[in-house]
């Protein structure tokens, strides 16, 4: 049995996390530049209160509220070159996934001598170092908290770039379900099928170790509940406090073993059909899994059964569900 497992982001995950880890936040810099879209992370209070803990602690920040959904490199430029223009010696993001992706991209870029061209970012031809970020997602799909991945949109190139270094895991992940009440139901759909795509993809890639397959079945383990719940629009604090464990657990299992073919059709669906990134992947799950099926039918009947489902037809017809009322 030979594997490798690495995550090295302190997760704390508590009601009131941000101010009872204020001090920790305050050790990492002098000067925050805080990457938010500017909706979720002032809706849900977490900007409020992430700020408020800065401003308590003495830490001076510069607040980006434009991330837009599906980050551009040229965004994630334009945040980099505020925050040195600004100083800055930590980010702090704060949102959903695309503030968190371009958060990691922008503690990556911070440290480079010069500009990174696209090329360069898909190459890996950059350096490995970061300044420290500090995650706070305030939605439970992408698990970007827990993973050395930053998705970014390459305008130039039309195409998806995964910006990915050991380094461009966070410092500290601070999940707090609270900041998930105000999701709407649409987007908690979409980034429950995001968290469970994740899940599933760890269980059965072959590059997966029985490691990883246990934390990945224990993601799957609350899925049929989950669904059950969104289909029912009975998705109170307990489901939003099982949304986001199932969802760090997947980012934990996926950021070794990385997303599979389902993900990257799945980036095209988005991007030149602006289908919603988690709805493109509910339109995948059961066509993508019937047909890894024939060579591995027992790591996906594990996956289906670990969900307590009887089988594809069930997932499917659950997911069905959901993405017509979508």
């Amino acid at each position: 049995m030979n594997f490798e497992f690495r995550m090295p982001v302190r997760v704390m995950m508590c009601d009131g996390c941000i101010r009872r880890a204020a001090a920790d936040i305050a050790a990492f810099g002098k000067r925050a530049m805080v990457v938010t879209d500017g909706v979720s992370a002032e809706k849900s209070g977490a900007l409020g209160d992430i700020t408020s803990v800065l401003q308590a602690q003495g830490t001076a920040f510069s607040v980006y509220n434009r991330v837009e959904s599906n980050p551009t490199v040229e965004c994630v430029r334009e945040i980099t070159q505020k925050a040195r223009d600004f100083g800055a010696d930590m980010v702090v993001a704060v949102g959903g996934g695309s503030p968190l992706d371009a958060g990691k991209a922008v503690s990556l870029l911070l440290r480079q001598e010069g500009e990174v061209s696209d090329a360069d970012m898909a190459s890996g031809n950059f350096r490995k170092e970061t300044v420290p970020l500090v995650a706070v997602p305030t939605t439970s799909g992408t698990g970007s908290e827990v993973t050395p991945f930053s998705m970014l949109t390459s305008v130039a190139s039309g195409r998806k770039i995964n910006l990915n270094a050991p380094s461009m895991y966070a410092r500290l992940a601070l999940l707090d379900p609270r900041y998930t009440m105000t999701v709407p139901w649409n987007v908690s759909v979409n980034t429950a099928l995001d968290a469970i795509s994740h899940a599933v993809e760890a269980s059965i890639t072959m590059s997966s170790s029985p490691l990883i397959r246990a934390v990945a079945r224990e993601s799957l383990a609350n899925a049929g509940a989950i669904l059950a719940a969104l289909e029912e629009d009975q998705v109170d604090l307990n489901i939003r406090q099982m949304m986001m464990y199932d969802s760090v657990l997947a980012g934990i299992a996926v950021g070794q073993t990385r997303t599979s073919a389902m993900h990257g059709i799945s980036y095209s669906l988005t991007y030149h059909r602006h289908i919603p990134h988690g709805r493109a992947i509910g339109l995948l799950m059961v066509p993508y899994l019937r047909f890894t099926r024939r060579e591995r039918p027992r790591m996906v009947d594990e996956a289906i059964s670990a969900m307590g489902l009887r089988d594809l037809e069930d997932l499917e017809q659950k997911l069905s569900l959901l993405i017509l009322n979508k």
